[in-house]
């Protein structure tokens, strides 16, 4: 196959080139698309698409983020009293001050005492002797002593009756005591494993609500961050790991060379450059050079002359640069003011011009 003329050639052989100013090598900008290859040319693959983690958050859409531009809103986020879903369960406020969530029509905000119970709320008869602060008013009717003043007495279930920051209903805060006297201390806060998985959030979990995702987890194709590594489904056939603008799942035939993608130009090395499984298929280096035609070479037949080499002042284009003698001061001068000729051509070159004659030495 022969390049394209917008190809430019590096100066070395295996070295990176390109077409245009791209951020992927052998790349033409097109819309961005989810088929991990890097169509617009960027740098990333998939970015803008279900596939991409956008605001870098460990979680894609195809994860469950419901706001890929909003680092704050994904399905570990803690959700706060602001008028958005920050979790991304299609609830807005649950379990904040600003929502009712025992479904009584009264959240912490507007007086409920108890959200976590329908029968606790401002608009509650008081019922007497069950211990328990129907109405919200801060007064227990009937039998029952309060002594710490939460509102519950022992009998009711209050199990910490002379502490007021204990008793069923509370939020369970960091402070080594069960608030919500459920028999667990600390639930749900960041020094709680609350997944089970060994690691809390204080650990570095992640998403302390999925035993699959903590430091050390196995990475999966799922759009998540499973080892807590702030990078998503690497390792795996939808992560580009070697950075060259395409994934396994968009024919890199191996993820751990960037030499070694689609479309890129195959070389004489005994490699399947472009991953079309073939081996250097059209490839002759026929002046034993190091590069052939189809890697640049611009005259196959002659050792003097392919990309990389000294211009030296021969009538040759002696690098492939489409201009001759460039740098020549004066007819038969060097551009290093060396008179040219066979004895005057740097070592370098004497010893590919040894190689030469070797390769092309008559037969006897």
């Amino acid at each position: 196959m022969m390049l394209p003329a917008a190809l430019l050639v590096s100066l070395h052989l295996g070295a990176s080139v390109a077409w245009g100013d791209t951020a992927t090598p052998f790349c033409q900008p097109s819309v961005e698309v989810q088929d991990g290859v890097d169509n617009d040319c960027d740098g990333d693959v998939d970015n803008g698409t279900p596939a991409f983690d956008d605001d870098g958050d460990g979680w894609t859409e195809l994860g469950g983020d419901c706001d890929d531009s909003d680092a704050t809103r994904h399905p570990a986020a803690v959700e706060v009293p602001q008028g958005i879903d920050d979790n991304c369960n299609g609830t807005i406020d649950e379990h904040t001050e600003a929502y009712d969530d025992d479904g009584d029509g009264f959240s912490e905000e507007d007086g409920d005492c108890n959200d976590g119970s329908h029968l606790v709320h401002p608009n509650r008869p008081e019922l007497a002797d069950n211990g328990i602060d129907d109405n919200c008013d801060g007064i227990l009717e009937g039998s029952g002593p309060d002594p710490d003043g939460d509102g519950l007495s022992a009998a009711a279930g209050d199990c910490a009756p002379y502490d007021p920051d204990v008793r069923l209903g509370f939020p369970e805060v960091l402070d080594q005591r069960d608030n919500n006297c459920d028999g667990r201390i600390d639930e749900e806060t960041d020094a709680y494993d609350d997944d089970g998985d060994g690691y809390t959030e204080e650990d570095g979990d992640c998403n302390d609500t999925s035993p699959l995702d903590h430091p050390g987890a196995q990475e999966r194709i799922d759009g998540r961050d499973n080892n807590c590594d702030d990078r998503v489904d690497e390792g795996t056939d939808r992560f580009d790991d070697d950075n060259d603008g395409a994934t396994e799942e968009g024919g890199d035939c191996d993820d751990t060379n960037p030499d070694i993608r689609t479309y890129m130009p195959e070389r004489l090395n005994g490699i399947d450059d472009d991953c079309d499984g073939k081996i250097d298929e059209g490839l002759t280096d026929l002046d034993a050079d190091g590069l052939t035609a189809e890697n640049g070479d611009c005259d196959d037949l002659n050792g003097w002359v392919r990309p990389g080499r000294d211009e030296i002042c021969d009538g040759l284009d002696n690098n492939c640069d489409q201009r001759i003698d460039e740098g020549c001061d004066v007819e038969g001068t060097s551009p290093a003011g060396t008179p040219a000729g066979c004895s005057h051509v740097p070592w370098r070159s004497g010893m590919w011009l040894l190689g030469l004659l070797a390769v092309r030495r008559p037969r006897t």
